[in-house]
């Protein structure tokens, strides 16, 4: 499991939006997010990349995909959602609902960055 932690968002604790940051990991490291609160229906799940010197890289990268996974609570398994895939190529947000308890990023092929972070918020609607 990959370390995370949350970021108060906008609107400050009380606001129904939950967001949590991965630690930094090298861009051929996949990302494990367990123990997700389940209040919140509506998750996406967004990746930031840096360079060597620990600048976030903005706008597109040259190349470079990843995989998604999720575990929900209704099954306890790890699964592919229906939006399943990044394409780094051009900047996207995953958006999905259910009771998600664990996400996986499991990127390949990343050029133009070399750590990233996976960013997920998590809304009550």
């Amino acid at each position: 499991m990959t370390e995370y932690t949350q970021v108060i968002a906008p609107g400050g604790p009380s606001s129904p939006l939950l967001r949590f940051a991965s630690v930094m990991e090298a861009v051929a490291t996949p990302v494990e997010m367990t123990d997700l609160p389940l209040d919140y229906a509506h998750v996406f799940v967004g990746v930031r990349f840096f360079d060597g010197a620990g600048v976030e890289v903005t706008g597109q990268l040259a190349a470079g995909t990843a995989a998604v996974s999720v575990r929900t609570w209704n099954t306890g398994e790890w699964e592919t959602p229906a939006e399943s895939s990044f394409d780094f190529t051009s900047r996207e947000t995953i958006s999905m609902r259910g009771t998600i308890e664990g996400i996986t990023v499991t990127p390949a092929g990343v050029t133009g960055a070399v750590t990233y972070e996976v960013w997920v918020s998590a809304h009550e609607s």
